[in-house]
């Protein structure tokens, strides 16, 4: 486990992890890298990602909140990574970017373990053959499968501020993005892990209520970013409409994928973010 402070954190930061998983440190020995996993923080308690599930939102959700309500805080999460990194950008996106980027890449099925040949350490310098070789291999793709990770998160980047790197026709492993950018200096290494918890009576209870309160709102926008899954999707519906009180059957209603990214991009979602993380920077 690893504790970090979230609110040294900033929307537009690259997130590197390793996770104790034999898939994770498969990949990261594949495409000879110290991380397996990239993500891009929205706030600092939302960040996006793309894994088994599919492309969308990942939530802090467990913290404990130290200091005082506003000005110098720390609200400290225990992940479970054995290796965490990460890398603040000179000219970063802003979140409205980021929201907007997004709408593209939320709500895709996860790639297939085929799509990752062309990382793999032998590969990665005939891009062409790799693409070739998945071709072959894959005779039918769903129409909503979208990126990997590192993927994902290079593409944002390029879509956001046009950042200047070069991958194999767009492959790049977290590794890969991560050394390119230590690279052209358009990096610095943000010092987030904590070492030595603050003393329980510091704690803040009044503090941790109000990160509750932004937990309710990302509960509900991922709960819906995966159409693809009917049942989860069909669940959130479900409870939408008891909340509204109304006794209607979910499978009744449908919704396109493409109009779904754009709802839970919406930036009003995220009032209560705007004004709960400002003041609370570190």
């Amino acid at each position: 486990m690893i504790s970090i402070d979230i609110t040294k954190l900033r929307p537009g930061d690259v997130i590197f992890s390793l996770y104790p998983a034999p898939s994770s440190l498969a990949i990261s020995a594949l495409t000879m890298s110290m991380f397996s996993h990239a993500m891009l923080v929205v706030y600092p308690d939302v960040w996006f990602e793309t894994d088994g599930a599919g492309s969308g939102f990942k939530r802090i959700e467990s913290v404990k909140a130290y200091g005082n309500l506003t000005g110098h805080c720390e609200i400290i999460a225990e992940l479970p990574y054995i290796k965490f990194d990460v890398l603040r950008l000179d000219n970063p996106p802003t979140t409205v970017q980021i929201l907007a980027s997004i709408s593209n890449h939320i709500a895709f099925r996860y790639p297939e373990l085929v799509d990752f040949l062309p990382l793999m350490i032998g590969l990665r310098r005939f891009p062409r053959l790799a693409e070739k070789l998945v071709g072959k291999l894959v005779k039918e793709r769903p129409l909503d499968t979208g990126s990997y990770c590192s993927q994902l998160v290079f593409k944002i980047l390029e879509e956001t501020i046009k950042l200047p790197i070069n991958s194999s026709n767009g492959h790049i492993s977290p590794g890969s993005l991560r050394r390119t950018l230590y690279k052209r200096d358009f990096v610095t290494t943000v010092n987030c892990k904590v070492k030595n918890t603050p003393p329980a009576t510091t704690r803040n209870q009044i503090l941790e209520h109000k990160y509750e309160e932004l937990l309710k709102v990302t509960a509900k926008l991922k709960a819906f970013q995966y159409p693809h899954n009917r049942q989860s999707f069909d669940k959130a519906l479900t409870e939408t409409f008891m909340e509204m009180g109304l006794s209607l059957d979910p499978s009744h209603f449908s919704i396109s994928a493409s109009h779904l990214r754009t709802i839970i991009t919406r930036t009003r979602y995220f009032l209560m973010h705007d004004l709960f993380w400002p003041s609370r920077y570190n």
